[in-house]
């Protein structure tokens, strides 16, 4: 075995290494930011290719095809995420099972008929097919003013390790592309360990800020008559539900309420409204972040006012929200949206929108994720039409 198949076959385990050890922080650790978990699972595609290829289910590929295979379906993979064609809310186990046996059935498919084709494709030919989905990704980036990060480098190091290949004639070109390429696959799982560790300590941040204030809480109860303790200690439970910056019900306790709603029923509807603020990213953008957050307590803060005081309304993510609406059907329901529309177009400061789905129990569903689904559905009807409306997934 010469130099050149050692080099390729520890390029082989690293990069088979890299991809499976990024699959598991995704599958097992809750990134916050759904698109990180999809742009993780993207590496079900390599994995998969190399995974086949050693274990020599394709052995009429070369492994330099296999590494060139591999990397254009996950540079199109990712462009397909940037585009919105593969949507950031997809089922996560559902994209790990298609990404694997779309990319057994290309790998299986090439090995079976397309021989002959590949190993005639030219070097300067196929670049094209990494160069194409990398600009591309790199124009709808610049389209959401999205900066680059260890990631999108990752994939500049992949692409350029191929570029090095039109200088095949060139001394040290095999050993330049091998250590670009190691170098991409290297930032990539820096990328995804470190949101992991920040991630954690955000998360263990806030953990410590509650103790801290349970802590005083406790420690100011305890001065006071029992009565006052029984009120601290209910004062306690009531904001473990609510979400800190808004006010409104966290996404456990909105769901919980639905799932009371459902099993104490007496046969009567109620209706389910899921809302977010329309381009919420761009209010962020343009405006920062503190007004981005203001938004949030303005949206939280006209809704309250909108809704019956026996109706319940929570934070079900970023910039989502969703109304518990008791003995209302789809027309009332539909009203209710109609009059929160309406008044949410009157912000200011910042001004913004929002788009509505609607579910009814129990037309809709007769479970908390039947119901939030169909109401999801809904609300991506709405983004659909530009925003600023309301849908129900069949109805309108």
């Amino acid at each position: 075995m010469d130099y050149y198949q050692v080099a390729n076959h520890f390029l082989w385990l690293y990069s088979l290494s890299v991809s499976f050890a990024i699959l598991v922080m995704v599958i097992n650790f809750p990134y916050q930011q759904q698109r990180q978990r999809i742009l993780g699972a993207a590496f079900t595609v390599p994995f998969t290719g190399y995974l086949m290829s050693g274990l020599l289910i394709i052995p009429g590929l070369q492994i330099d095809q296999v590494y060139w295979m591999a990397e254009t379906l996950l540079l199109l993979m990712v462009m397909l995420i940037y585009w919105g064609i593969v949507k950031e809310k997809t089922n996560l186990l559902y994209f790990l099972m298609t990404g694997t046996i779309i990319s057994v059935v290309v790998f299986w498919m090439t090995h079976r008929f397309a021989m002959e084709i590949i190993s005639k494709v030219d070097h300067r030919f196929a670049l094209w097919f990494l160069w194409i989905p990398a600009i591309m990704t790199a124009y709808k980036m610049k389209q959401k003013k999205e900066g680059f990060n260890r990631y999108h480098y990752g994939f500049l190091m992949i692409v350029m390790a191929y570029t090095a290949q039109f200088f095949q004639g060139s001394l040290y070109v095999p050993e330049v592309s091998l250590l670009l390429k190691i170098a991409g696959y290297t930032l990539f799982l820096i990328h995804f360990s470190r949101s992991m560790e920040k991630e954690i300590k955000e998360m263990q941040h806030l953990s410590e800020t509650y103790q801290r204030r349970f802590k005083k809480t406790a420690d100011h109860a305890a001065k006071n008559p029992e009565n006052e303790i029984v009120r601290s200690h209910q004062t306690i439970l009531e904001n473990a539900k609510k979400d800190g910056l808004t006010g409104a019900f966290n996404r456990i306790s909105i769901m919980d309420f639905i799932d009371e709603q459902i099993r104490q029923n007496d046969g009567s509807t109620f209706t389910v409204l899921m809302f977010d603020i329309d381009k919420f990213k761009e209010v962020n953008d343009r405006f920062g972040h503190v007004k981005g957050d203001i938004a949030l307590k303005t949206l939280s803060s006209v809704t309250q006012n909108v809704i019956r005081d026996h109706d319940l309304l929570g934070r079900y993510g970023e910039d989502e929200f969703i109304i518990l609406l008791p003995k209302l059907n789809l027309a009332e329901g539909k009203l209710v949206a109609e009059r929160l529309l309406g008044k949410i177009q009157n912000t200011k400061d910042p001004h913004f929108t929002i788009s509505v789905g609607i579910s009814v129990y129990p037309e809709d569903g007769e479970s908390v994720t039947e119901l939030i689904q169909k109401a999801d559905r809904g609300l991506y009807r709405s983004k659909e039409k530009g925003g600023n409306s309301i849908s129900h997934h069949e109805v309108f």
